[in-house]
């Protein structure tokens, strides 16, 4: 009778608690290209939202972040990210 044994090896950790390099460079490179995507969008000079005054139309904020998003093609998910940046005071807790 043989028997097939399967050895699960996790990745490799270089040291105690260090993170193989080829896992940082993945996230560098999401994270850049996160900060690029924002710089991006705050470059377009979108409109803030305090959420204190009464003369502020939350319906003229969405509408001019929407109009930012569809030329950037910007995802919903990211939308939803992008448009916290503009969240201001009252707003923004």
């Amino acid at each position: 009778c043989s028997r097939v044994f399967q050895i699960v090896i996790p990745p490799r950790r270089v040291g105690r608690g260090h993170i193989p390099r080829r896992y940082v460079d993945e996230q560098q490179e999401l994270e850049g290209a996160d900060i690029s995507r924002i710089r991006e969008f705050l470059g377009t000079n979108p409109p803030s939202f305090m959420g204190s005054s009464t003369t502020e139309d939350p319906e003229d904020f969405i509408e001019e972040l929407k109009k930012i998003f569809d030329v950037m093609h910007v995802a919903d998910t990211e939308r939803v990210e992008l448009a916290t940046y503009q969240l201001k005071d009252v707003a923004r807790t």
